[in-house]
């Protein structure tokens, strides 16, 4: 499973999580245009079965929360707590780096 996203974090924000259960036959990979619950639209890429980046555009510019098992970064997340980035501010695209 590439991404989960049935989870609200808040009424109207949802939480994406990426790359939650991927088969162990695609250690490496990149996937565009996946659509995610609140009008969102991910690109991720991933190595030796990890995430490494991903861009999640806002079609509706809302906030919204992300997850993923490594550990995750960006410039314009409200809160990081490691594994989890809240972008509270309506922002059309959020980047994300995985370490």
């Amino acid at each position: 499973m590439l991404l989960q996203s049935h989870r609200e974090y808040k009424p109207g924000i949802y939480e994406i999580e990426l790359l939650p259960a991927l088969p162990a036959a695609w250690k490496s990979g990149r996937v565009t245009g996946l659509k995610a619950r609140g009008n969102m639209t991910i690109d991720m890429e991933w190595a030796n079965g990890k995430l490494t980046s991903a861009r999640i555009v806002s079609n509706n510019g809302n906030p919204v929360v992300v997850s993923a098992k490594s550990r995750l970064k960006s410039d314009v997340a409200h809160e990081n707590d490691g594994n989890r980035l809240i972008f509270s501010k309506k922002e059309k695209v959020y980047k994300i780096t995985a370490e």
